[in-house]
């Protein structure tokens, strides 16, 4: 049978493209879908590692800068506004957006704007943003649609007191007080950047011990850096309830350690809520074609 492509990618991230590029140095006709209307790279360059890199970057130069030259050392981020930062790594990212791009182009891979989903093992039905429909064929397909942030019942994210890692990525200033709520590797890159920036900060970890994964070592030196720069991290916790006091003019954070009856509430400005990611796999026709999933949406794979 003649198909379109050799192979079709749903998925323009660190996997999606290393993949089509090395598809496409071995002479095998190659399309991307990406359901991103104006990006590519995914939460890799969008939301996720080079914005991230970008702001560690800029905060630690910052926090050098004040620490040597400024005269008040415990508020750089007052000379350095939040907007400056974001100028910067809107930059950044356009210019990996563009450099992705011109890769993609230079070595003939065809892009495909829209929701690609599965109709059979070798046909992809793309649905645009204007909803205009386009089928495909491949002899392959490799589903690389990454994941998204998933929120606890029981906060509601209002991008505005309460922010994911999207809507922190827009903040136009530096919060004076910032809880996190994670346990992650971001939840400790994002705490030592703010701290850098003059913001006080708390991370709640409902985990033993947050990046259990670290040796032993390394992690005391995690500890004495964290406590250096005035993180605060509470381990083993349950969040209960994320509410505004009008009164106060904060957000209220209440939770307990261990026992439930100890009710802890912590003020902030705002709570940025980093928990585990769900795959996204629930919306490209994968479980009509009968692929195998866990409980959590993950495709189960064999030791290939």
């Amino acid at each position: 049978m003649a198909y379109d492509f050799d192979l079709i990618i749903l998925g323009s991230g660190p996997s999606g493209f290393s993949c089509a590029m090395q598809a496409s140095k071995f002479g095998k006709s190659v399309m991307l879908v990406e359901s991103n209307p104006t990006q590519l790279g995914g939460a890799w360059i969008n939301t996720g590692t080079v914005p991230s890199k970008t702001l560690r970057e800029a905060a630690g130069i910052i926090s050098k800068y004040a620490s040597e030259f400024g005269r008040d050392k415990r508020k750089p981020y007052q000379k350095f506004p939040m907007a400056e930062l974001l100028r910067y790594k809107q930059e950044i990212q356009a210019y990996e957006n563009e450099e992705l791009a011109e890769n993609l182009r230079k070595n003939n891979i065809t892009i495909a704007r829209g929701l690609g989903m599965l109709t059979d093992p070798h046909t992809v039905a793309v649905t645009s943003h204007n909803d205009e429909r386009s089928v495909y064929t491949a002899a392959f397909i490799l589903v690389a649609t990454g994941s998204r942030p998933s929120v606890p019942e029981h906060v509601h994210i209002d991008h505005q007191r309460v922010i994911d890692s999207l809507s922190l990525l827009n903040l136009d200033h530096v919060p004076s007080r910032l809880v996190i709520n994670g346990s992650g590797i971001n939840a400790v890159e994002y705490a030592t950047i703010f701290a850098s920036l003059g913001s006080k900060v708390t991370i709640l970890n409902e985990t033993p011990q947050f990046l259990p994964f670290l040796d032993h070592e390394i992690h005391e030196e995690l500890d004495q850096l964290l406590e250096a720069k005035g993180i605060i991290v509470y381990n083993e916790v349950t969040v209960t309830a994320v509410a505004v006091n009008d009164l106060r003019n904060c957000t209220e954070v209440r939770f307990h350690i261990h026992d439930p009856k100890q009710a802890r509430v912590i003020e902030t400005e705002h709570i940025l809520q980093l928990g585990t990611r769900t795959p996204n796999t629930d919306r490209i026709g994968l479980k009509e074609l009968c692929v195998a999933m866990n409980t959590e949406g993950f495709i189960r794979v064999d030791t290939h």
